[in-house]
């Protein structure tokens, strides 16, 4: 991954583990606590690296920046696909606008990384993954892939999130290959993604989710919303506070560039590059709900 992103002339940036905020707005955080600290507020580790990346993208003169790391979610998920701690290769992209572009990063991502593993340790390639990453990947709205699942489930509505067994049904009907959702419905996405309006008042974020016939969802990414005013009124509506996120605004304010990113969750992709069923076979020492280890 490093290399394709240094390729695309990417610049690595070492993000903080610890701040003051959850940027995606809806997952549980880890609260820090100490004895020997005082930071007068909420301390936690992050979920995401992201809105540090977009201050360090306006500070880049080149394409953008990079960085992976280990990020944290205290999600009460017990399942096959979630830990509370992993790696996230986590991209920012300056001057960029249109959703095609950022996919395309990402597809070329997915890809680059393949084939270097495949020449290095054709043994660890899964069949199934080497079959399907040489077909064609798809993509398809979120308004399309609502109309595919209803005929299995006709309760499911729009504007209802999508499960990661409805996601891999989804990959599995068009041909086991990689697929790309877009245009969630904004409500359902987090406060920075860029929003469109579509007929019948119904707002989508200019967002994208990677999904693999395996484990589901990769990998995610959006247009970050470049106004400030948009920017503030979807903060309000999602009860998000301004105060510990006023840098991140300001941004805006100062005239930052439209930017645009993804996330990729390193064990999710190794997982699925190896077979695995379980994303605790793909993490060398598991951190999820269950007992600490080691």
């Amino acid at each position: 991954m490093r290399d394709y992103f240094y390729s695309t002339d990417l610049d690595e940036v070492i993000c903080p583990s610890i701040t003051n905020n959850n940027c995606e707005g809806g997952s549980d955080s880890f609260l820090v606590t100490t004895n020997n600290l005082k930071w007068g507020h909420a301390v936690y580790l992050t979920v995401s690296r992201q809105l540090h990346l977009e201050m360090a993208t306006a500070m880049n003169n080149r394409c953008g920046v990079f960085s992976i790391g280990p990020v944290f979610r205290a999600e009460k998920h017990d399942s096959r696909r979630h830990l509370s701690e992993f790696t996230m290769a986590e991209v920012e992209l300056s001057s960029i606008s249109t959703l095609d572009a950022l996919i395309n990063h990402c597809e070329n991502c997915l890809r680059f990384s393949y084939q270097k593993l495949i020449t290095a340790c054709p043994d660890r390639v899964h069949e199934e993954y080497a079959a399907m990453i040489q077909k064609p990947s798809e993509i398809i709205t979120y308004d399309e892939s609502i109309r595919i699942l209803q005929k299995l489930d006709p309760l499911l509505k729009w504007g209802h999130s999508l499960n990661s067994s409805q996601e891999i049904r989804l990959s599995e009907y068009l041909g086991h290959r990689i697929l790309f959702i877009i245009n969630y419905p904004s409500e359902i996405k987090p406060f920075y993604m860029k929003k469109t309006e579509l007929p019948g008042s119904r707002n989508v974020a200019q967002c994208f989710d990677c999904i693999m016939p395996n484990m589901g969802e990769i990998a995610g990414g959006s247009i970050r919303e470049d106004d400030a005013a948009s920017l503030l009124s979807s903060m309000q509506i999602k009860g998000i506070h301004q105060s510990n996120l006023e840098w991140y605004v300001n941004l805006r304010k100062m005239g930052q560039p439209s930017t645009g990113g993804y996330g990729i969750g390193v064990e999710r992709l190794f997982a699925e590059l190896s077979g695995f069923k379980n994303i605790r076979q793909a993490c060398m020492f598991p951190r999820d709900r269950g007992s600490i280890k080691y």
